[in-house]
């Protein structure tokens, strides 16, 4: 799960990145582009092509919403030792929630 805050975009603007490691010393990378990928959590869910991982409200009632990426493995007989979810520096500033593997 992840969003963006503090500032809009324009459309696919890089606004992260997820940098997969694997055992071998190889790695792969998956960019995060704003509104295809990553919302806004105060978009009041109007995120286009980004997928809807959680929805509700905050404490002053304001409608937010979280992104849910997916990643496929292309390389799935590779074990991944670590992720590294780095900012682009964009205005939308990004954060993660958490992760998980299947």
């Amino acid at each position: 799960l992840t969003s963006c805050q503090w500032g809009k975009e324009e459309r696919a603007v890089e606004v992260a990145s997820f940098v997969m490691h694997y055992a071998d010393g190889t790695s792969e990378i998956m960019a995060a582009k704003f509104l295809d990928d990553v919302a806004d959590w105060s978009s009041g869910g109007f995120i286009l092509g980004a997928q809807v991982g959680w929805r509700g409200t905050n404490a002053v009632n304001r409608n937010t919403v979280l992104s849910e990426l997916v990643w496929q493995n292309p390389h799935p007989e590779k074990a991944i030792k670590s992720i590294d979810f780095i900012s682009a520096q964009a205005k939308a500033a990004p954060f993660l929630l958490g992760i998980t593997l299947e």
